[in-house]
């Protein structure tokens, strides 16, 4: 499904106390962005401090830099993103990848690997919510393809 890409300000949004919508409202398609594609942020949603504790997923709508598609991507974490990553480009990694999965390992386990090949990274996490404000509500309820994983930067 190809999309047409608009010209669409950022926002960045917290809620003032946290709500939900169910991740079975999202069209998922795993095969919308594959591991290590190139993508812009068109927009993130996310809720207050590290959201592990609260077993949610943030939502960020972002633009593939190889096909131009417009795709939600659910993150198990806070990336703390703020107005200039709107410019950047992005790297998407799925569930499988293991930097995606080392993403979640606390920071205590990760100072105490001596050897990368001890590394046994947890499985990604499955969560049942996604963070919703409803002030964003034009943005976040859409019908783009949706995936699960990470966007971030790899050295």
């Amino acid at each position: 499904m190809r999309q047409s890409l608009l010209v669409i300000s950022l926002f960045i949004l917290s809620s003032c106390g946290p709500r939900y919508r169910s991740v079975s409202e999202f069209t998922m398609n795993p095969a919308a962005l594959k591991n290590g594609e190139k993508v812009k942020l068109l927009f993130w949603l996310t809720g207050d401090g590290n959201n592990q504790s609260g077993k949610y997923y943030n939502q960020l709508i972002v633009v593939s830099q190889e096909t131009g598609d417009t795709c939600n991507v659910l993150v198990p974490v806070n990336h703390g993103f703020t107005e200039t990553d709107g410019e950047k480009v992005f790297t998407y990694f799925s569930p499988e990848d293991e930097s995606a999965r080392l993403i979640m390992m606390e920071a205590e386990k990760l100072a105490e690997i001596k050897n990368v090949n001890e590394i046994k990274a947890p499985a990604f996490p499955k969560y049942n919510d996604v963070i919703y404000n409803k002030d964003a509500e034009v943005w976040i309820r859409n019908n783009y393809p949706t995936v699960v994983g990470f966007v971030g930067t790899r050295n």
